[in-house]
């Protein structure tokens, strides 16, 4: 992979709005005790694109037009282009393991928010594409940054007096598509790319380009420069992946948009294999947006258009 400086420059962040939260709005006759809260609650914008909670408690949301918007429990502060943000259109949140906020936008690269200064990462700070789909942290608290035809950037923080850096994956440097729409960290710190020709997982344990030789995978899984790659052929039930999610057993679950696989790793002398879930299975749509393991053990499946799905390892509801 390709490694270039990244260019570090960052700058304090303007003032920002502060909006006293009205009360949920509470539909009645809601069995599920269901609150919602839109504009006329305080939030800038209502197409939420990502949602996280930060490690003080707050929320922070992602929305299409408005910006992001932190929810403390008591009141919204919006953070704009005006404050320093990069874009108004947010398409993925982190918080990085010493409190940074890391915003990826829509033609716009990535912000980093500290919590005083905005740093901005694009193009021209050596990004590969200016449209990011996902953002992740590995083990060594690097940023891996999931973009929408360049591929994946890793961006590797200045120490000791070093400037920061990118290395870049790619097709070229053995990544199924340079189209990727989500990134998962397993337990061994191994990460695992959702693109749209299938999966690539990538052995960054020791960020070592050793594959997975040697290790039990699906029959017909390929090994390439790093990279182990999971399509239709290897087992996949469709190659456009849309999210990645790993439960409390170690199994991976992989939302297309042809419905779900569950991915089962090699265990007790046992190989690894796919198990795939659609609507013959109970879904109520084949096409997943995202994945969830609740504190049960239950997995959601958020679809386009057709609500929420649980399955709790027997039933769908």
């Amino acid at each position: 992979p390709r490694t270039v400086p990244a260019i570090d420059s960052p700058f304090i962040a303007g003032i920002h709005e502060v909006t006293i939260a009205k009360d949920a709005h509470t539909k009645e006759h809601n069995a599920q005790s269901f609150s919602s809260f839109g504009i006329l609650q305080g939030l800038k914008n209502e197409l939420i694109r990502d949602i996280i909670e930060d490690s003080n408690g707050n929320l922070w949301f992602a929305t299409n037009g408005g910006g992001v918007s932190k929810y403390d429990g008591k009141s919204f502060t919006h953070f704009t282009d005006k404050d320093g943000l990069s874009s108004l259109f947010v398409k993925c949140l982190l918080e990085d393991k010493n409190g940074n906020l890391w915003f990826g936008t829509w033609r716009g690269g990535v912000s980093k928010y500290d919590g005083k200064s905005f740093t901005h990462f694009t193009e021209k700070e050596g990004l590969l594409n200016n449209t990011v789909n996902c953002l992740l942290e590995d083990n060594s608290g690097n940023i891996w940054i999931g973009t929408d035809g360049g591929g994946v950037s890793k961006y590797q923080p200045a120490k000791e007096g070093q400037a920061g850096t990118f290395t870049h994956f790619t097709v070229k440097e053995g990544l199924s598509n340079d189209f990727v729409s989500s990134m998962y960290k397993d337990i061994n710190g191994d990460l695992w790319f959702g693109t749209r020709e299938g999966v690539s997982k990538y052995n960054a344990s020791n960020d070592a380009a050793s594959g997975d030789a040697g290790k039990s995978l699906p029959s017909g899984a390929v090994a390439q420069a790093g990279f182990t790659h999971f399509t239709v052929k290897e087992g996949l039930i469709d190659k456009d992946v849309r999210c990645i999610q790993g439960d409390k057993k170690g199994n991976l679950w992989i939302g297309t948009l042809g419905g779900v696989s569950k991915y089962e790793p090699a265990k007790g002398g046992q190989p690894a294999r796919f198990t795939h879930f659609t609507i013959k299975e109970g879904l109520s749509n084949n096409l997943i947006n995202d994945i969830l393991e609740d504190k049960y053990g239950h997995i959601w499946f958020s679809t386009f258009n057709n609500g929420l799905n649980k399955y709790d390892g027997v039933y769908f509801t």
